[in-house]
């Protein structure tokens, strides 16, 4: 039987590693190896178009090591750029473990898929993509993947699943679902649940901070100004939604290479209602989500779960979410709406119909928003993978 469980990302991460520091609390026998340091320096992130550095500890609370990358140009947005031929030595040395990592979009990925066996370990693969995207894809790359993938999955003695959409791809794939073990996405409940504790009293103080008129409906959207986050589908949307209606606020919390596009338009049309953030690092988000009265997701492909909706979940926000982002065939009741991802016009109903609502219809909204998001915890993340510790069945090799 395993002995502890590994896992290996290509660089630390801000949601990850508060999950690592939960599972060491709870005295889950762990290692955590980082296949890269990017991150940690304040390196440009190409997506933010800025430089980035987490003002969270990613370091802290459980054991990790770096394992050093051996190939001459490291990148983490590069298939070869992660290349780590020390983990042969190292999954030699180790005592039977389940190794776990995140895909196949890196080389050194491939180098555990072919040594951690040989060297009797076992692997559990957690990869994010749900099935409708997979579908999405033309009919021969459909047929290419599945060919591949389906071999690559084998190899694998459990899959992790962070939703339903992410095991029908699985099973899509043709994974057993006795080896597919829920492994719910989720981020720290109990962070965010603090700073709501903590904010919730304080909406109007952090609308004049930030110059948001307290008598207006707030919407927010959290995330990079890239084309799968669609920010400009949102700002059309709301344009759409709000000129019969002028008391509302657009928050868009993020920076990208989309902000140029987002600025003219909001400029043609002489929008004054509509704020762009630039980067907000974690810390501060907080405030973003304690102000505001709805969250809105309007990502497509690319986007295969969207975690900022977790956190406005957590602070009793009713949600907008595009059918395409993996999380809205999970967190969408009777807490929001979806619309067919790319469908402004949808979008804008959804958005006029938050608008109709009263405070208390929206309250009640998001009072459900938190009911359903409680049980996508890092307890239930930590039921999986100490399930793997215990299991002595596997997908036939």
């Amino acid at each position: 039987m395993p002995e502890q469980v590994i896992f290996v990302n290509s660089h630390p991460i801000q949601y990850f590693a508060p999950f690592y520091a939960h599972l060491h609390k709870h005295k889950v026998p762990l290692k955590v190896w980082y296949m890269s340091k990017f991150g940690l320096s304040g390196e440009v992130d190409k997506q933010f178009g800025t430089q980035v550095k987490w003002d969270v500890p990613v370091l802290e609370g459980y054991t990790y090591e770096f394992v050093p990358n051996t190939w001459f140009k490291p990148s983490v947005y590069t298939f070869w750029g992660i290349f780590n031929l020390g983990l042969i030595s190292k999954l030699r040395r180790e005592p039977k473990s389940i190794i776990i990592y995140n895909g196949w979009n890196y080389l050194s990925y491939w180098i555990m898929w072919v040594f951690a066996p040989l060297f009797g370990h076992k692997m559990a693969l957690r990869c994010e993509t749900p099935l409708s995207h997979e579908l999405l894809r033309s009919p021969k790359s459909k047929r290419i993947r599945k060919l591949v993938l389906s071999r690559y999955l084998k190899r694998f003695d459990f899959v992790l699943s962070i939703g339903s959409q992410n095991t029908r791809f699985h099973e899509y794939m043709g994974v057993n679902p006795s080896n597919i073990v829920p492994c719910p996405y989720s981020v720290n409940n109990a962070y965010f649940r603090n700073k709501y504790d903590t904010l919730k009293d304080q909406k109007i103080a952090l609308r004049t901070k930030y110059s948001i008129p307290n008598d207006h409906v707030v919407f927010l959207t959290s995330g990079k100004y890239i084309h799968k986050k669609r920010p400009l589908d949102v700002i059309k949307g709301f344009h759409a939604a709000t000129k019969t209606n002028q008391k509302a606020t657009l928050v868009m919390v993020g920076d990208g290479n989309l902000r140029p596009e987002m600025e003219s338009y909001i400029a043609d049309n002489q929008l004054s209602n509509i704020v762009l953030t630039g980067f907000v690092n974690q810390s501060v988000i907080p405030e973003y989500y304690a102000l505001s009265d709805v969250y809105v997701m309007a990502s497509g492909a690319g986007e295969t779960w969207g975690l900022s909706s977790n956190e406005a979940m957590l602070f009793n926000l009713p949600v907008i979410i595009a059918s395409l982002a993996g999380s809205s065939s999970d967190l969408v009741r009777e807490n929001g709406y979806t619309f067919p991802t790319d469908d402004v016009e949808a979008l804008s109903k959804a958005i006029t119909s938050c608008l109709n609502k009263s405070k208390d219809e929206l309250s009640a909204m998001g009072n459900k928003s938190y009911e359903i998001i409680k049980s996508y915890s890092y307890d239930a993340m930590m039921d999986g993978v100490k399930s793997l510790l215990n299991r002595e069945d596997s997908i036939n090799r």
